[in-house]
């Protein structure tokens, strides 16, 4: 990774002070330090239109004092947009205007990610106090300051589930179109030609013009294959959902008439649609290739399908925590679907492109010690094995015994010991993404591992393979600082904390940069759970105990591995053992 120190938007050096370095107030012409404007306290409650405003600011802690009337401050965000007519205008926002208090919290030499969390903690009403600065100063304050690339819309984000899984040729009037068919929460609403996602986009930003739309993918003056229109169709979602995702956007009359649903409410819009009941076959893939088919509602969220699947394996609903609902992915990548996401509508778009189903159903859980206190379920100890052994197949866990050891325990019907090996190897519960680019590296990609204890970050090629005399960077969680998502160009972003130096900003451009966010946020949750006391357990005792096991184990098979027994012996093994429960099945 370089060397040199990289924010979202720049080297980070240049918006941080240093030690003792404070600019001087400045005299105007009259020999007098520039006036004030106004310093004002204003409230603001939020309604169905938000709070009314965006803002901008650093994003590093600390900086370089300013003067501003004589006096000196630290740097603050600024508004950067305020809607006209919304709660943000009304109480007398102006943009420009700099933050120097969040609900009686100094606002000063915060991060821009802090400033946006005090706002958001009381979701109702915020109290600001502000400072308005001429054009003149605001220009002079900002000289210096690198913008992150986004601001974050404080007013407006909003969750509305907007799709285009689907296109379709039309064939009118001797002319032939491809219509794009929109979905609002797994519904059918309306089909729009590609022309007229353009027009929507130039009245967007003719409205909108401070607000920084996504770009729409490129126009082609030859005719499209199907591969070229599904990429177009990949490109629409993207710039739909993000334009949706505002609650002003979406709530203005360009967007709703684009849409059709003019002065319709959500309920509204479902009613108009499919029959939200419409019962549907989902079929899920298990661990080692077993199948189960479920009948479910076709606007059922992953959330639902993870409880249909989990009464439908008779699997304790306390675990159903653990374990998700995925999407297969190219080269046998899983990825896991959000909450809100609708699973048999993921289903119908990768139909016959992934075999028999491009959802499964796995584990999700990164600390081995909760693991191993599901041991005692059988029904979850046999997924849990079933999905180790499909992914010591694949090569996805890599234990350091030899693979003939495993198959030994494998045929002998000892599950518990295959795991127990299986568990002490290092990439054991971990998430292995795909090669993807990174700022950090010119000419070279970046493979981003997230385990129970970190991040791991490996230099590769665009195929994956480890570049050598590239050292394999090892982040505990005590030195990962902030991170974020950035919709605008798919990538994720965190900050890695040096003694003595200032953070470094990392950003990772990858398609599936919201399911690397939500690997961090869990696997340092269940790590900063690990240090409490966890049912009674010692976690560090359990971990402990599962090493001392696993050693016995290696030490063991290493003895038996001296000479691999014959079928007719491993059969008679295992009618000694008696096991308790079938080895390929569930």
């Amino acid at each position: 990774m370089a060397d040199k120190d990289n924010t979202p938007g720049g080297n980070l050096e240049n918006s941080l002070a240093r030690e003792g370095d404070v600019e001087s107030p400045e005299p105007n012409k009259n020999g007098n330090s520039e006036t004030l404007q106004s310093i004002r306290n204003v409230t603001i409650t939020k309604t169905s239109r938000g709070f009314g405003f965006n803002l901008r600011g650093q994003v590093a802690e600390g900086g370089q004092l300013r003067s501003i009337g004589g006096e000196l401050y630290g740097p603050m965000q600024h508004i950067s947009y305020v809607l006209q007519g919304g709660p943000a205008d009304l109480a007398g926002v102006k943009e420009g205007d700099r933050i120097l208090e969040v609900n009686g919290q100094s606002a000063q030499a915060v991060t821009h990610v802090k400033v946006v969390q005090m706002i958001q903690k009381n979701p109702e009403q915020v109290s600001l106090v502000l400072i308005s600065v001429s054009k003149e100063e605001a220009n002079k304050l900002d000289a210096d300051f690198i913008h992150p690339p986004t601001s974050i819309e404080i007013s407006e984000r909003k969750h509305i589930n907007v799709s285009i899984p689907e296109w379709r040729k039309i064939f009118s009037n001797g002319e032939s179109y491809i219509a794009y068919n929109i979905y609002i929460s797994g519904m059918f609403i309306i089909s729009r030609r590609f022309s007229e996602f353009y027009t929507l986009n130039a009245s967007l930003k003719a409205f909108f013009n401070n607000y920084k739309f996504p770009k729409l993918p490129k126009k082609w003056p030859i005719h499209l294959t199907d591969s070229q229109i599904e990429d177009r169709r990949f490109g629409l979602e993207h710039y739909l959902s993000n334009i949706c995702s505002s609650n002003s956007v979406f709530s203005s009359d360009l967007v709703q008439s684009f849409l059709g649903i003019e002065g319709a409410s959500e309920k509204d819009i479902l009613s108009k649609s499919l029959p939200a009941k419409s019962d549907v076959i989902l079929k899920i893939l298990l661990p080692e290739k077993q199948y189960i088919n479920i009948t479910i509602q076709r606007a059922w969220t992953a959330t639902k399908v993870l409880s249909a699947v989990m009464s439908k394996l008779n699997l304790s609903s306390l675990a159903e925590r653990y374990f998700a609902i995925f999407e297969i992915m190219e080269h046998d990548f899983m990825r896991k679907l959000h909450e809100t996401e609708f699973p048999h509508q993921i289903y119908i778009q990768n139909y016959d492109s992934l075999g028999e189903t491009s959802i499964a159903f796995r584990k999700w859980m990164f600390s081995v010690s909760r693991e191993i206190l599901y041991d005692n379920d059988e029904k979850i100890f046999n997924i849990i094995y079933s999905q180790a052994k499909e992914d010591v197949n694949k090569g996805r866990i890599r234990p350091d015994a030899d693979i003939k050891m495993l198959q030994v325990l494998q045929q002998g019907g000892k599950k518990a010991e295959y795991l127990s090996i299986v568990r002490a190897a290092k990439d054991y519960a971990y998430i292995s993404f795909p090669p993807a680019i990174t700022e950090a590296r010119k000419d070279g990609q970046m493979i981003i591992n997230v385990g129970f204890t970190g991040v791991e970050l490996i230099a590769c090629d665009a195929n994956g393979v480890k570049e050598k005399g590239m050292d394999l960077i090892t982040l505990e969680w005590d030195k990962i600082g902030e991170y974020y998502t950035d919709p605008e160009d798919c990538s994720f972003r965190f900050q890695i904390l040096r003694e003595d130096k200032s953070p470094k900003w990392v950003q990772i451009n990858s398609k599936y940069y919201i399911y690397i966010e939500e690997c961090l946020a869990r696997a340092k949750e269940e790590f900063e759970n690990s240090k409490l006391v966890d049912h009674n357990v010692n976690s560090q005792e359990l971990i402990q105990e599962k090493k001392i096991t696993t050693e016995a184990s290696l030490k063991s098979i290493k003895t038996v591995s001296k000479r691999i027994p014959s079928p007719t012996e491993v059969k008679e093994e295992i009618q000694d053992d008696k096991p308790t429960a079938d080895d390929e099945g569930l």
